[in-house]
């Protein structure tokens, strides 16, 4: 005999991300880097770094790339 009861554990819905995450909407996107360090009167730092959601929406996928620039002087 078959059971045609839905089973509960199927028809339950998945858990969705709490609302406030939507904060880091801003973050979403590509973002050029420049800057320096703590010792140099010059930018000797570049990148980027991308922002996007992962499947589901409870986690951001951050990729990206910091280049130091060595000076020239010695």
């Amino acid at each position: 005999m078959t059971n045609n009861k839905a089973n509960p554990q199927t028809s339950e819905q998945q858990p969705k991300p709490d609302p406030a995450f939507r904060r880091f909407d801003v973050l979403i996107g590509t973002w050029d880097l420049k800057g320096r360090t703590l010792d140099s009167d010059e930018d000797n730092i570049t990148g980027w770094n991308t922002f996007e959601w992962l499947a589901g929406g409870f986690f951001l996928k951050s990729e990206g790339e910091i280049n130091f620039i060595r000076s020239s002087k010695v």
